[in-house]
C-alpha cells in the first residue's frame, strides 16, 4: 500500500460529493427516526458517493502515465485505492452509526451493546467488500462511469430475474439472485449476530473481495499507459 495514494484519495473529495454525504445523513436522520434501528449498510452508499470515479478519473485525466513513470506497481496503486475508499467510506459509516445511536438514546430507544459492536464490524466488512467491486468496475470505464454501470448490472440482473423466473435454469437464477452479494459482500449479514455467520459465509466473503482486487489488478496490467491515450 502506498500511503502517498491513499492520502491523495482522501485531498480529492469534491464539493458535490460532500453534497451528496449530507443529504445521505439528513435523510438517514428521518429514517432512523422512523424505524428506530441504524443499518451499517449506509456504509455501501458512501463507498459509491466518495470512489466513484477512484481509478477511472485518473485514466480520464491522463495522471496515470506520471504516477507509473515513478517506482509505483500496479497491484500497489489497486490497493492504495481500495483501501482510501475502504478506510473513508469506513469513518464516516461509524460517523453515521454513533449520530444514529445518540438519536435512538435521545428516544429512549437505546441499542444493545453487543448490537452496536456487531455493527461496527459489519461496516467495516460492508465498506471494503464494496469498495473491492468499485474499484474493478472503475478499471473498466473512464471518469465515474462505474457508478453509472453498476446501476446498469443491477437493472439488468433485476430484469434478467423477472425473464427467467418460468424457466427452469437453476443456475443462472442462482447467479441473478446473487449479484447484490457479488457487488456489495457482507451486505445480508446486517440481520445477524457475528456468531449467526457460518464459516462458508466467511470464506465467501474473502473469496468475492479477492476475485474483485485480483481482476482490477489483472484490468490495470493490461492497460497500455502512454502520454497519449491517457
Amino acid at each position: 500500500m502506498n500511503l502517498t495514494l491513499v492520502w491523495a484519495a482522501f485531498r480529492r473529495t469534491h464539493w458535490i460529493r460532500l453534497a451528496l454525504l449530507t443529504i445521505i445523513f439528513i435523510t438517514g436522520y428521518f429514517t432512523i427516526a422512523a424505524e428506530k434501528t441504524v443499518l451499517a449498510g449506509e456504509g455501501a452508499w458512501f463507498v459509491w458517493v466518495l470512489g466513484a470515479g477512484i481509478i477511472g478519473k485518473d485514466v480520464s485525466e491522463g495522471v496515470l502515465s506520471l504516477l507509473f513513470s515513478r517506482p509505483i506497481k500496479r497491484a500497489e496503486y489497486v490497493f492504495s485505492k481500495w483501501m482510501a475508499v475502504g478506510l473513508m467510506a469506513s469513518a464516516l459509516t461509524w460517523l453515521y452509526l454513533a449520530v444514529g445511536w445518540s438519536i435512538l438514546w435521545h428516544l429512549n430507544e437505546p441499542p444493545a451493546w453487543t448490537q452496536m459492536g456487531t455493527s461496527l464490524v459489519l461496516a467495516l466488512l460492508i465498506c471494503f467488500g464494496t469498495s473491492a467491486a468499485l474499484v474493478f468496475l472503475s478499471t473498466l470505464v473512464p471518469g465515474i462511469g462505474d457508478l453509472a454501470l453498476m446501476f446498469l448490472i443491477l437493472l439488468a440482473g433485476q430484469l434478467l430475474e423477472w425473464w427467467v423466473a418460468g424457466q427452469s435454469w437453476p443456475l443462472v437464477k442462482w447467479f441473478l439472485h446473487n449479484i447484490v452479494v457479488f457487488l456489495f459482500p457482507g451486505m445480508g449479514w446486517q440481520s445477524m449476530g457475528l456468531g449467526d455467520i457460518s464459516l462458508l459465509d466467511w470464506i465467501g466473503y474473502f473469496s468475492i473481495v479477492t476475485i474483485w482486487l485480483t481482476l482490477a489488478v489483472g484490468m490495470m496490467n493490461r492497460k497500455e499507459i502512454t502520454y497519449a491515450n491517457s
